[in-house]
């Protein structure tokens, strides 16, 4: 961190460039989703590389409406949301299918559970089709699209200095010290001590906290330097592993009410769920202690760097 020039940089100078790259970002990932339908072979990480650009996006606004207008923002963001929310269900299917895929099992529910997946394949080719025609709705005159909720944000990011001086000369420093205070508090007041990891919504409510963590000290990168590019690694290493839990719990949710198995696949491909999520549970156990401890470092750290 650069201490001797943080305090005088603007919030304003921190934060629109990343936006407006962030909002690129946005746009290409987008492009990759809305191929038409009936492509072949749709880019196999389309989806997840769209929810983490438009996820950013959206954590990022929130510091940022101290500067660019807190209701304005506010609105975009819900726009923003949508689409996320849109495209939830098919990176489920996603997810699922690389999940149930990679267990180990017998041959027989092996091959009741594939006969499963090709049938429930035609779910997700139909979720595709829906999110296709959704990114691709601003093509039609008077249809709300994405392209319109990001080109508001980017005429608001554009005009905000000259419409409100006084938000636009908010210190980084001042910004970043808060912003980060509240995430780094909002990870530690969820972790407890010690976790119940078998609590399956307060650790995906953990790992979306990580996320949020993780995101921020990226934003905030150009102030906070090797310190902060650690607190993102720490906090992407939680996420991911957090991220894995998630996974196996929503599979051993969705197995539990499938139609269309049989009750022996049903209990093998529990029986594999619960195993793998043992194996999870350890390393969260294992890297939720190391990381947490490098965080509080890290915290306090930065902590003095922003206030000195």
């Amino acid at each position: 961190m650069n201490e001797a020039a943080a305090p005088a940089r603007q919030a304003h100078d921190l934060l629109a460039p990343a936006l407006f790259a962030q909002v690129t970002a946005v746009r290409r990932a987008s492009a990759r989703v809305a191929v038409p339908a009936r492509a072949a072979s749709p880019d196999a990480d389309a989806i997840h590389d769209f929810r983490v650009a438009l996820r950013r996006l959206r954590t990022w606004l929130r510091p940022a409406r101290a500067v660019f207008g807190r209701r304005r923002l506010r609105e975009i963001a819900g726009e923003l949301r949508r689409f996320a929310q849109a495209t939830g269900a098919l990176r489920d299917e996603e997810v699922l299918r690389g999940t149930l895929a990679a267990l180990a099992l017998p041959p027989r529910p092996r091959a009741d559970l594939d006969a499963w997946l090709v049938q429930r394949a035609r779910q997700e080719r139909a979720r595709r089709r829906g999110v296709v025609g959704l990114l691709r709705a601003g093509e039609a005159p008077g249809a709300p699209s994405l392209g319109a909720a990001l080109a508001q944000l980017e005429r608001r990011l554009g005009r905000s200095r000259r419409v409100d001086l006084g938000a636009a000369a908010l210190g980084a420093a001042a910004l970043c010290a808060a912003t980060l205070a509240e995430a780094f508090a909002a990870v530690r007041r969820l972790a407890g001590a010690p976790p119940e990891l078998r609590d399956v919504a307060a650790m995906h409510a953990l790992r979306i906290q990580c996320k949020r963590l993780r995101y921020l000290a990226e934003l905030f990168a150009p102030l906070l330097g090797e310190r902060g590019k650690a607190a993102a690694r720490s906090a992407a290493r939680l996420q991911k592993r957090l991220g894995e839990l998630h996974d196996l719990d929503e599979a051993l949710a969705r197995i539990a009410r499938a139609r269309g198995l049989s009750s022996g696949t049903i209990r093998s491909v529990r029986r594999a769920l619960t195993r793998a999520r043992a194996v999870a549970c350890e390393r969260v156990r294992e890297d939720l202690a190391e990381e947490l401890a490098r965080l509080q470092g890290l915290e306090a750290a930065l902590d003095a760097a922003l206030v000195g």
